[in-house]
This record gives C-alpha cells, sequence and structure tokens, in this order.
C-alpha cells in the first residue's frame, strides 16, 4: 500500500473531541493560518445553538496526518423534524494541509437503514490565510445560512424523490454514470447498488427514487476514502436530478382555457 493510499484511506471516526486539543497545524508558508480542529468544532457548534439548531449526535473523521477533518452533525431544526424518517446534517470539511477551503457540508440521515447523504457547499470558502481565525464566526454563519436554504430545498426535493417510482432505466442511469466514472466507485460497490435496491422492502408495491437513493447511500457507507464517498454522493445527486426533471409533470391543459374565460368576462 502506497503512502498516497494510506493518507486516502486510513481515515478514522473520533466522538470524543478532546484528544483533538493536542493537535496544533503548523504553518505551510507565511500566508497560512490553519485553523485548529478542536476550535473549529467548537466554535462550529456554539453558531449552531446561537441559531437554535439542536445537535443530536456528531463525528469527526480525521486523516492519519491528522491535517485534514471532516466534521457532520444530525441536528434537530424544530419538532416538526419529529414525524420524518430522515433528519438534516450539517458540517464542515477542515484542511489544514492547503488542499482546501473551509468547506461546509449539508445532507441527511435516514433512519431506517443508518445511511447519510451529503453535498458540499459551492460558495463562501474562505482559505486558511492570515486572520483567518477572524474570519470563522462569519464563515461558521454563511455555512448556516446555506444549511437553512439546503433544508427547505431538500424537504421538497425528498418528497418528490419519495412520489417517483425508480424503474430499471433510473437503476441502469445510476450505474452506467458510475461505470463512466470508474475511479469514484468499484465495480464490487457498483453491484452492491443493485442487490441493495433489490432487497429493500417497501409498502408501496413500486420502489421510489428515495429507495435508490437511500440503497445506494447505504452502500457508500463501505467506501473507505470519507473524500470519494463525498463523490460517490455527488454523482448520485447529478443522476437523480436528471430523473427529477425528466419527470416534470406537464401544466393541466385547461388551466389556460380557464385563465382566458376569466378574462374575457
Amino acid at each position: 500500500m502506497t503512502n498516497a493510499t494510506v493518507k486516502n484511506y486510513s481515515w478514522r471516526a473520533v466522538r470524543d473531541f478532546e484528544e483533538l486539543k493536542s493537535l496544533k497545524p503548523e504553518s505551510l508558508g507565511p500566508k497560512h493560518t490553519p485553523v485548529p480542529h478542536y476550535e473549529a468544532i467548537t466554535f462550529f457548534k456554539m453558531k449552531l445553538a446561537e441559531h437554535n439548531i439542536t445537535v443530536t449526535r456528531d463525528v469527526a473523521i480525521l486523516s492519519p496526518d491528522t491535517l485534514r477533518l471532516i466534521y457532520v452533525a444530525d441536528v434537530k431544526m424544530s419538532s416538526e423534524d419529529d414525524g420524518k424518517d430522515y433528519s438534516f446534517a450539517v458540517g464542515f470539511i477542515n484542511h489544514n494541509d492547503k488542499t482546501k477551503s473551509f468547506t461546509g457540508i449539508a445532507g441527511t440521515h435516514v433512519y431506517a437503514n443508518d445511511s447519510s447523504s451529503y453535498v458540499s457547499e459551492r460558495a463562501f470558502k474562505t482559505k486558511h490565510m492570515q486572520n483567518v481565525m477572524h474570519y470563522l464566526s462569519e464563515r461558521s454563519s454563511n455555512i448556516i445560512s446555506w444549511f437553512k436554504e439546503f433544508c427547505e430545498q431538500e424537504s421538497g426535493r425528498i418528497e418528490r424523490l419519495k412520489s417517483i417510482e425508480a424503474t430499471d432505466a433510473t437503476l441502469g442511469e445510476v450505474v452506467l454514470a458510475y461505470i463512466r466514472e470508474p475511479y469514484i466507485l468499484s465495480s464490487t460497490n457498483i453491484k452492491r447498488i443493485v442487490a441493495e435496491f433489490d432487497k429493500i422492502e417497501t409498502p408501496e408495491p413500486r420502489k421510489s427514487l428515495w429507495t435508490l437513493q437511500t440503497a445506494a447511500n447505504a452502500v457508500f457507507q463501505r467506501v473507505k476514502s470519507p473524500l470519494a464517498r463525498l463523490e460517490a454522493m455527488d454523482l448520485l445527486r447529478e443522476t437523480l436530478s436528471k430523473a427529477l426533471k425528466a419527470d416534470q409533470t406537464p401544466a393541466d391543459p385547461t388551466l389556460g382555457e380557464a385563465q382566458a374565460q376569466i378574462a374575457a368576462e
């Protein structure tokens, strides 16, 4: 196993964040000011509390060289979350090796099979630079604001996923997407997506796109590298978004006639 392979795959979960206190990353240049993982987590959780977002469970995934960390918290936004079969999750990616900006992530955690799905933030990225701690408050607030918008949009997306049938054609599109991007998912895990989807039992006679997404995310938990896992989730989201667009319900043709009649009167 090469050093690169170890670096990418030998990550470990950390739930006792106190052990991160001893990690003091060194600056890699005159303008590089790394953010200690413990301080980043502590500050971020404080900001969540300020926004009345309750953390129900959280975990950090740490790279073997301790320079890279992904923090994720399952959260409760309000009492309306109690009746759902999933919860929302929010967190960040903190790299102290200058390979990535401090980046927000958001997603869902499905209770049925304990699987999760995440998407990374596309804006408001701040590199580790001088006085970066001064901007950490603003950065965290930006991530949380983006997360709230994500929750609102994702709730509607999930309802649509649940309402649309996942046909063999859709399953084939997902499999084909990973075959065309072989560096993201192994052939074994591609086959596991199909097997996981087939074995899931649902109350309804048909299986939905939500079922397909849940099945795939269960397989992604086997991917050792959390960064590769995020890539796999991004590709699945992209593929299912195409299925959602293809299933757009056409407008009622009588609606225009009714509006025209009202205008005429």
